[in-house]
């Protein structure tokens, strides 16, 4: 991409104060020539954050829609700041939907693969109800040319059972009623539980994480994104508390992104799952058992790609914590 010196990008940003009850906005500013990001307190008038270095905000998830995390604060971008970005952001990072129903849907870690791969970013996913009580995954996709690129690959993949939205316009106002019910479509019984970590759903793993759990025989019955804050994280991690040195670690990774969390079932699916998943500690996992998510994904015991469920009887009860109390409080 060919910039001006210092080219920057403006966006207005929303942050949920919890203690004071109210929505703050900001005016979020990215330099291009360094990767810097800039914050500016839009009520008060004055410098929120001054110019920093924050590696893990890039180009990639400058646009409308798009959840960030920067130094814990849980920011929304919701609009545009300048005419100059909404022409430069808006014609890179189209927005288009995908469905995936049958075929499709049984075989959707080959076809977030692809996505992964083809550099399509999945801002969001979804698992729906759709006929006689089968599922159907949603997912918003954004790309520079989105909706062209997801309807040439949704017809060459050949897998059934891929949709695509025919313009933008289709696809915002499909979305808008997909993503917007809180029904809970999870199976919440002989389950398990893959959290995959924000980490990993920046760096493309989505994919390879799904393909690794259908591949060992266990199903993927349903997925969704979600935006964890500090209380949610501090809940979910709360067993770990005073067991594990890197528990506020964790918490500062839970909360760093979105994660995809993911209801699995299959005989036996806990231990099978947790076999997926690999050591703890990616380190060790190279050594004794390389092909694992967390060997191949993992980058340390904080970053390690994946939560899985640990013990038997939590299966049911970390599921239901994501697809029935998290999801209907979204």
């Amino acid at each position: 991409m060919t910039t001006v010196v210092d080219e920057r990008w403006a966006f207005i940003v929303e942050y949920f104060d919890a203690t004071a009850d109210i929505v703050r906005q900001y005016q979020l500013l990215y330099y291009l020539s360094d990767d810097t990001l800039e914050m500016y307190d839009l009520k008060n008038r004055r410098t929120f954050l001054k110019r920093t270095s924050y590696p893990a905000i890039t180009v990639k998830h400058l646009y409308v829609g798009s959840e960030l995390s920067v130094f814990s604060r849980q920011l929304k971008i919701v609009d545009y700041a300048d005419p100059f970005t909404k022409d430069k952001v808006g014609a890179m990072q189209e927005k288009t939907l995908a469905v995936l129903s049958g075929e499709a849907f049984a075989r959707v870690g080959d076809v977030v693969a692809a996505l992964n791969a083809a550099d399509i970013k999945i801002n969001r996913f979804k698992t729906v109800a759709g006929g006689g009580g089968a599922k159907a995954m949603v997912m918003e996709l954004v790309a520079d040319g989105a909706v062209g690129r997801w309807k040439d690959m949704a017809s060459g993949i050949g897998i059934s059972g891929c949709d695509a939205a025919e313009s933008v316009e289709d696809a915002a106002a499909k979305s808008a009623g997909l993503f917007g019910g809180t029904e809970c479509v999870a199976n919440c019984r002989d389950c398990s539980l893959a959290l995959v970590l924000p980490h990993a759903v920046s760096e493309g793993r989505v994919g390879a994480v799904m393909q690794a759990i259908q591949a060992s025989g266990l199903a993927i019955t349903t997925a969704q994104t979600f935006n964890l804050n500090q209380a949610n994280a501090a809940e979910f991690y709360e067993v770990y508390k005073g067991v594990i040195p890197e528990y506020m670690k964790k918490i500062v990774e839970l909360t760093s992104g979105p994660c995809v969390a993911i209801e699995v079932c299959g005989e036996g699916v806990v231990g099978r799952l947790r076999d997926v998943a690999g050591p703890h500690d990616p380190d060790i996992g190279r050594v004794v058992r390389p092909s694992t998510v967390r060997a191949q994904f993992g980058l340390d015991k904080v970053k390690n790609a994946v939560h899985v469920t640990d013990l038997e009887e939590d299966g049911q009860l970390e599921v239901e914590y994501f697809f029935n109390l998290l999801a209907r409080a979204c």
